[in-house]
């Protein structure tokens, strides 16, 4: 199950595949302990998991998590992370409007349309 948050709907078949791989394996990338969010710049949201996992970790999980990230760790489940992409940036003021214009613009879409 993939979770996406639809604030960043420049996600691409790249993202997700690197979300999808089994790079979980680099010992490197581990997310292992949660990190006070004002000292974060920013995350971006396209995450993978299981759909049997992400349900029975909010049935159980904290309900004043932060995040799906938050509760799948506080389940106990690990975490890992892969690089971004920084077109699959989040629509938040009027100015990244302007900026998604111009990447529509450019970009073939992913879901083709009908």
């Amino acid at each position: 199950m993939l979770i996406h948050d639809a604030a960043r709907p420049f996600c691409t078949p790249d993202l997700i595949a690197a979300v999808l791989d089994p790079l979980a394996q680099v010992e490197g990338c581990d997310a292992i302990s949660p990190v006070p969010r004002d000292r974060l710049w920013r995350a971006q949201t396209l995450q993978a998991v299981r759909y049997a996992a992400i349900r029975a970790a909010h049935a159980s999980g904290d309900t004043n998590a932060a995040d799906d990230v938050e509760i799948v760790r506080t389940a106990g489940l690990s975490v890992r992370v892969v690089e971004g992409d920084e077109a699959n940036f989040k629509i938040t003021l009027p100015r990244d409007l302007e900026r998604a214009d111009q990447i529509l613009l450019t970009r073939r879409p992913i879901i083709p349309r009908s």
